[in-house]
């Protein structure tokens, strides 16, 4: 557990590695979804000698809050579990990896300028370019209304009980700010969060930068559709920076 920067408890899951390892990787998960959930995810990371601290964003699973932040207070959290690795490891080795709203946090994080040294690259997968352009597909395409006055309004109260609203949460601003190197991941298929928000978080990142592209997956499939090319890209793209 941690006490997060705003005060919250904050519970988190850790798998050693089963050999001595200085590699962490913090695994971030979905919307509505918690660190449980991302298993599969931790085997394969704790089989490539990773050590694995998968938190519970806040709002879900044992983690206090009131609220889901769709990635951006998340951010912050990261940077938080981030120094607590750091405060056991003085030499640890991190990469940040989430999927869909866990995707988006990690691209958020990675463009704090507190962000640690100790942070050395981010693999997301499927993550969307702002929560205000996410929930415009999702207004439009699931309750069949405009983003106007609905959306505007959402995100005042947000603004007013949270402290930011949703065009400020922005992942396509922060890639451009990072300063370490991201593995952009996406379906081809993607209609959840739109195929075409993977093209444009990739050309505003200005750092170290690959893509990887899973032809016919939909929202969050990539490691099903083409497993074995999936984990052979991201842990190859891990070890390159944290080895």
């Amino acid at each position: 557990y941690i006490t997060s920067w705003d005060g919250l408890e904050l519970h988190g899951l850790e798998i050693r590695a089963k050999e001595e390892s200085h590699k962490y990787v913090i695994i971030c998960h979905g919307y509505k979804s918690n660190a449980l959930n991302m298993g599969g995810d931790a085997i394969r990371f704790r089989e490539a000698g990773y050590h694995i601290l998968a938190p519970d964003a806040r709002g879900l699973g044992e983690s206090e809050g009131n609220y889901i932040g769709m990635g951006w207070p998340e951010r912050r959290d990261v940077v938080d579990w981030a120094r607590r690795i750091i405060q056991e490891d003085g030499q640890a080795r991190i990469l940040l990896y989430g999927l869909s709203m866990g995707a988006a946090t990690v691209m958020m994080a990675a463009g704090e300028e507190d962000l640690p040294t100790q942070v050395k690259a981010v693999v997301e997968d499927c993550g969307y370019t702002s929560v205000w352009e996410e929930f415009q597909v999702q207004i439009r395409k699931m309750c069949h209304l405009p983003a106007f006055p609905f959306l505007y309004i959402a995100s005042a109260i947000m603004k007013r009980r949270a402290g930011y609203d949703f065009k400020e949460a922005s992942a396509l601003a922060q890639v451009a700010r990072s300063q370490i190197p991201i593995l952009f991941i996406h379906g081809s298929e993607d209609l959840f969060v739109p195929y075409e928000m993977h093209g444009r978080l990739f050309e505003a990142a200005r750092c170290e930068k690959e893509r990887f592209v899973v032809g016919g997956a939909a929202h969050g499939e990539a490691s099903i559709i083409d497993e074995d090319r999936y984990w052979e890209r991201v842990i190859s793209f891990a070890d390159k920076y944290t080895s």
